[in-house]
């Protein structure tokens, strides 16, 4: 039985690497890794399962209120670490602590949780945040840059850029940038995990969401540096398509921890890690989805979640996390690694082509620059022609 999923998600990275994408095709509800576990498991099971304790340790959670967050949270809150809950919205985040506190089950004893309030639409709040974060006296074990938009109609935010590009990537790579020294003092090691999605192989996506201009005109060679159409600096629609917006910021996420890990990370015990956690379309992350015509469209049809189902692609939501989660923990996690469905994965499209590196490197910490007041720590880094991402 092959996974189908990975075809009936117009998966674009097919036509240009048609070898190595039926290749991946194999069964994915039978593979397991390398400590068993597989494309069914959930975030706890993993967890528990990997036995490794976080106590005295700070876990860093974006977007830790819903979703893949929410039960990412929960999971690392039963290895004993102090979860921080970085959100924008403060009830709801306390909503979801007492949640967690509730149904957490953890045998070994159980973790802190702690509210810290960011807005990714606010490089001065990812600031605040990050100095919040550098007071305290735990070791930071994981940084997890899970929060994000999808396929929203154009807007800007405060600072002036497109909101699927800030919220998505360029305030997690401010976040990021910030906390590098407090991930390398910790003496056991710490992960950086990056939520990704299977439309970073999408890029540039080929404007079939969008309207009748947008399919006319397309889009231009991919391009991470700032030029041509990315990020949108207008709401025209030759400009905007909301699902290339949101491929190209998924993609720059992994983009960036490669680069991370070839010019700070190499030689220390750090390292990035970029997962693909799967689709729900009950996920929050889909209610203002509604930028994208193809959605619109497949949103309609209330047994979507069933055909999803039926070809391996939709996940409930502890088994969304569970990808990210053995990121974190897991001990046969290497440099570089790219996961989906808990099992190693070549990294597809632009995502995984490390010419890319040093042009969004280089436009981040401008964009960045152009705001708030102050260098980017790292940012002038050398790049690293010889340490190529897998």
């Amino acid at each position: 039985m092959l996974c189908g999923g990975e075809f009936f998600t117009f998966n674009v990275g097919m036509m240009s690497d048609p070898y190595h994408s039926i290749h991946e095709m194999r069964c994915c509800v039978k593979g397991k890794n390398a400590d068993g576990f597989g494309y069914s498991s959930t975030a706890n099971e993993i967890a528990a399962g990997l036995g490794k304790r976080l106590d005295g340790k700070l876990v860093i959670v974006t977007g830790a209120s819903s979703g893949v967050g929410k039960h990412a949270a929960r999971a690392f809150y039963e290895t004993g670490a102090t979860v921080i809950m970085a959100c924008r919205n403060e009830a709801k985040a306390r909503d979801t602590m007492k949640w967690i506190e509730s149904s957490a089950s953890a045998p070994k004893g159980k973790g802190k949780l702690v509210f810290v309030q960011i807005d990714l639409s606010s490089l001065e709040s990812v600031k605040s945040f990050a100095n919040a974060i550098m007071e305290m006296t735990e070791p930071l074990a994981v940084l997890m840059c899970n929060a994000g938009i999808m396929t929203t109609p154009f807007t800007l935010t405060g600072d002036g850029f497109e909101s699927q590009f800030q919220i998505n990537y360029l305030s997690h790579y401010y976040l990021t940038m910030l906390l590098v020294e407090k991930l390398k003092a910790n003496p056991d090691g710490a992960r950086l995990v990056n939520i990704s999605s299977i439309s970073a192989a999408w890029v540039p996506f080929p404007a079939c969401c969008g309207g009748s201009c947008s399919r006319l005109c397309g889009f231009g060679p991919v391009d991470f540096s700032g030029g041509g159409a990315w990020p949108a600096k207008s709401g025209a629609c030759c400009s905007y398509e909301p699902m290339d917006s949101y491929a190209y910021s998924k993609a720059a996420q992994v983009i960036f921890g490669s680069e991370l890990d070839r010019r700070v990370f190499a030689g220390t015990k750090v390292i990035a890690l970029s997962v693909e956690p799967g689709s729900n379309p009950t996920t929050s992350i889909h209610k203002n989805g509604r930028g994208s015509m193809c959605l619109q469209f497949m949103f309609s049809y209330t047994c979507l979640p069933c055909l999803l189902k039926v070809f391996c692609i939709h996940k409930e939501m502890d088994v969304m996390a569970s990808s990210g989660v053995y990121a974190a923990l897991s001990d046969n996690a290497q440099r570089g690694d790219y996961f989906r469905n808990n099992l190693k994965y070549k990294t597809r499209g632009p995502a995984g082509d490390p010419k890319h590196g040093p042009p969004l490197w280089d436009f981040s910490a401008k964009c960045v620059q152009s705001k708030v007041p102050g260098e980017v720590p790292n940012a002038d880094a050398p790049p690293v022609q010889n340490m190529l991402r897998k």
